[in-house]
């Protein structure tokens, strides 16, 4: 019986680690797609800002000397060498409330596709196809993932029974802007 109950306990740590997996590659996916999504609508703004028209003196004309962002397009640099946070600071002339009501619109219009990444990552990495998505916490995307615990006794009482586990998302500044927990996805 003692043995039993040590294969039990140790099923459920493994059951737990697997969740915990899953749920980082659920968290790391969701991160790089907010990035490249940020990234195109800052793109689309740019285009709306300079009217299409590119050319050096549109630009010289839209943003300030000092700015590296300026000096990005000047060069014909891919935005995604810069910092999003200073991206996004110097689109907005540093107003937080303009970031912030940007960033919650890119969220929202994109709901779905990230609720979508996260429950192919998290299920190609062992989890269950149900989960939540939690932006931001401590600047970072949470993934709340679960794994079916499958004991090797007692399988009909434990038939609907999950481990859960939690993966974070690299640090992003930008997510500083936003209020914790702002956005939750259930996936």
């Amino acid at each position: 019986m003692f043995a039993l109950f040590i294969g039990a306990v140790a099923i459920a740590w493994a059951s737990h680690s697997a969740s915990q997996v899953a749920a980082d590659a659920g968290a790391l996916a969701a991160t790089k797609k907010m990035d490249e999504w940020i990234l195109l609508s800052v793109e689309d703004e740019i285009r709306k800002l300079l009217g299409n028209d590119f050319s050096d003196e549109s630009i010289e004309q839209a943003f300030p000397e000092d700015s590296k962002l300026k000096d990005a397009l000047l060069e014909g640099k891919p935005l995604d060498d810069l910092p999003i946070d200073e991206v996004l600071e110097e689109m907005f002339d540093g107003n937080k409330q303009l970031i912030r009501e940007f960033l919650n619109t890119v969220f929202y219009e994109h709901r779905q596709e990230l609720a979508d990444t996260v429950r192919d990552y998290v299920k190609q990495n062992g989890g269950d196809d149900r989960g939540k998505i939690v932006i931001p916490v401590h600047d970072r995307v949470k993934v709340e993932a679960r794994t079916r615990y499958q004991p090797v006794i007692f399988k009909d009482y434990f038939s609907n029974t999950y481990v859960e586990g939690e993966g974070y998302g690299p640090k992003r500044l930008y997510l500083k802007l936003l209020p914790e927990k702002m956005v939750k996805i259930h996936y």
